[in-house]
């Protein structure tokens, strides 16, 4: 039986809304992109998606796990020593913490 996540991952990989970034250097599972397409193929999943990222980032903030600049117009991400630490990451929870190999993977391309 085919799982019906795995046909909505196909249809936007054949639209051109999502593109394959690489693979997870933990769990050897592949990475994707989402394309500017996304929006114009499915505003809804492109807001929820966005939404969630950026309640996530939020998160890892309030943790301790990223440094925002809150004072610019348009507020700065970085990294700190926490960030950086194996032995905090592990403590994270998996959404947070596949969250933040993401922003590093952006911060890295």
């Amino acid at each position: 039986m085919t799982n019906p996540n795995d046909d909505i991952v196909e249809r936007l990989i054949l639209e051109g809304a999502i593109e394959v970034a690489g693979i997870d250097s933990v769990t050897g599972e592949f990475l994707f992109s989402f394309t500017d397409k996304l929006k114009e193929i499915d505003p809804e999943m492109y807001n929820g998606i966005m939404e969630s990222f950026h309640q996530n980032v939020m998160a890892l903030w309030e943790k301790g796990f990223v440094n925002i600049d809150m004072e610019s117009d348009n507020p700065k991400l970085s990294l700190n020593e926490k960030s950086l630490d194996e032995d905090e990451t592990q403590k994270l929870e998996t959404h947070l913490s596949e969250t933040l190999r993401e922003v590093m993977r952006m911060m890295r391309s």
